[in-house]
């Protein structure tokens, strides 16, 4: 379709009103950018600038030809200077590229990464100018840092001085320094071995390190200093495999090998847990069966697996059986009564899925009722009961003969004030007190760097790293003590060996036991020697004559113990001196 003809008045009216409409652009432009940086420029706001471009170029192209028809070499009739026939570019309007900034809300960790990129990006660019500037920097903050700079007003004057108020806030040596070594230092312990978490562990070294090295610290001369804060923090396994790496070098590994290491065994880690998912999933298969009916067809659809569904512990979701829970073990009689309840599990084997009185298992070892061993209550005859601390275990000897050593669960104060209930092994024969590591790292509580060596029977020697100090609680008494002990990986092994019926040992009927499952195999958690098992002085009649025990106030260079650090040894060495 041809545009009209205009009349002289018409196109002067036209080229009057073309003189005016750059302006309007320029306005629609300044505020189309505001909101495009405010809203992240969303697809909705960039089709609205191009359908308004589109629309407004068409009809600059229609009116500009119009005028061309009617007076092809026109001056302006507004008192304006002429104008070109296109519309004259400014460069303080273009439309801004989209550039995707990272955050920044005020945490100073992360103050140089925002810091770099956004003076890369943005603040050095000469082709953006101040008020744009200010969009993208607006458009970056969030919270804190954006509180900052809220109450400028939104004017390229303005920019300069935003820019100065968070550098000065932000830009603080000594702070950033500080924040990236408690970064470093306050990386929380792995507990359990995962490639994510040495994952983690080594992103938050590299970091935190480059961030250092940029604020002007010597990181180059801190290998051995970070590897040892670091190798503290591995869960137990990995901490194992990382002295072994060591110890097969005999130079000294600088923090390159040590970052190596632990990205070897987010591999390794990574490559086991994806091969048990592969093997979880093969295992399970599912078949389909189709049977030929007078009546119909049917489709039947039956799985199979080659191993048992994954167990999982009512009490503390880990992959083991509620009677095999450390945990449900650490609990008194009437606590483990009230969790088979609970978790309505069979009270006779402690599995879910049926009742007591459809058990196929054996029933209780003592006293021969349908319920589990773990679940058996003394019957007292006397409320008046005496608080005897007495338990045993045995070392078995190839002629049946029991040695009885004596335990007790105990209660101990984790961090937190918490109690844990703890098995414990009293040993005269030891001058020192021991606890596993496992059991030490559930309570959190802090412990010392030593160099100890423990000699056991035959002379042999076990060395210990570390120590701590922990307080026992009788659970029948009110006795309390203090223990300094040192930290194994492991005391001895479950003890007794085998499960003993308490019917062949003829005990008081008015005893409360220390240890009521003294017969029952389970693990030691600390071992407690003479200091401690005989608190006060004692002449006490035995089978081979009289014997004195009690504390004696000196310091050994040597710690020996009649108990450590091998089980087999300790049955071996005790056949000869067994009591019959």
């Amino acid at each position: 379709m041809q545009p009209p003809v205009l009349t002289a008045v018409q196109a002067a009216e036209v080229e009057c009103r073309l003189s005016k409409i750059d302006s309007l652009y320029s306005d629609f432009d300044d505020l189309q950018t505001e909101a495009e940086l405010l809203c992240g420029s969303t697809e909705a706001l960039e089709r609205e600038r191009d359908e308004f471009e589109k629309m407004y170029f068409a009809q600059m192209a229609r009116a500009r030809t119009m005028l061309a028809d009617v007076r092809p070499s026109h001056s302006s009739t507004c008192g304006e200077e002429p104008k070109s026939e296109l519309a004259p570019t400014r460069q303080d309007f273009v439309r801004l590229p989209k550039i995707d900034l990272p955050h920044f809300s005020g945490d100073y960790q992360k103050w140089l990464e925002f810091r770099d990129t956004y003076l890369s990006l943005i603040h050095n660019n000469q082709t953006i100018n101040e008020i744009n500037k200010f969009h993208y920097l607006r458009a970056a903050l969030r919270g804190d840092a954006l509180n900052i700079i809220q109450s400028l007003d939104f004017t390229s004057t303005n920019y300069s001085i935003a820019w100065n108020l968070l550098t000065e806030r932000f830009d603080n040596e000594k702070i950033l320094i500080s924040n990236h070594l408690q970064a470093l230092l306050n990386l929380d312990k792995i507990q359990k071995e995962s490639s994510d978490s040495l994952r983690t562990m080594i992103d938050t070294i590299n970091k935190n390190l480059r961030s250092l090295a940029a604020l002007g610290q010597p990181t180059d001369y801190w290998d051995t200093l970070i590897i040892h804060v670091m190798a503290q923090k591995l869960d137990y396994s990995s901490n194992l495999k990382w002295e072994e790496f060591r110890n097969n070098h005999t130079d000294i590994l600088d923090l390159k090998q040590f970052l190596k290491f632990l990205s070897n065994r987010a591999d390794l880690l990574l490559t086991i847990q994806n091969n048990k998912q592969v093997n979880k999933t093969n295992n399970s298969q599912s078949q389909s069966y189709n049977t030929n009916s007078t009546q119909k067809n049917k489709t039947f659809t039956v799985s199979t697996a080659n191993k048992p569904a994954t167990v999982s512990c009512p009490l503390c979701d880990q992959e083991h059986h509620l009677y095999n829970c450390q945990a449900f073990r650490d609990l008194d009689v009437d606590a483990r009564i009230l969790k088979v309840k609970h978790f309505s599990v069979c009270t006779n084997c402690l599995r879910p899925g049926h009742t007591e009185n459809r058990c196929r298992l054996s029933h209780c070892k003592y006293c021969t009722e349908r319920h589990n061993t773990l679940l058996h209550k003394e019957k007292l005859e006397n409320d008046n009961t005496q608080h005897i601390a007495l338990s045993t275990n045995i070392i078995q000897t190839s002629k049946q003969t029991h040695v009885l050593l004596s335990t007790a669960l105990v209660q101990v104060s984790d961090v937190n004030g918490k109690l844990h209930t703890a098995r414990l092994l009293l040993d005269n024969g030891s001058t020192s007190n021991f606890v596993t590591r496992d059991f030490f790292e559930e309570l959190g509580l802090p412990r010392e760097s030593t160099d100890s060596t423990i000699q056991g029977i035959n002379n042999q020697l076990t060395l210990s790293a570390e120590s701590c100090n922990l307080t026992i609680k009788s659970r029948v008494t009110d006795y309390t003590a203090s223990l300094d002990c040192y930290i194994l990986p492991s005391i001895t092994q479950s003890l007794p060996s085998t499960y003993i019926n308490k019917n062949n040992i003829q005990l008081p009927s008015d005893i409360q036991l220390a240890d009521p499952t003294f017969n029952i195999p389970g693990a030691v958690d600390i071992l407690v020697g003479s200091e401690i098992f005989w608190d006060l002085p004692v002449i006490q009649e035995t089978k081979l004559g009289w014997v004195v025990s009690g504390v004696i106030h000196q310091q050994a260079k040597i710690i020996k113990s009649n108990t450590l650090p091998f089980h087999s040894l300790l049955t071996h060495s005790l056949k000869p001196f067994t009591i019959h």
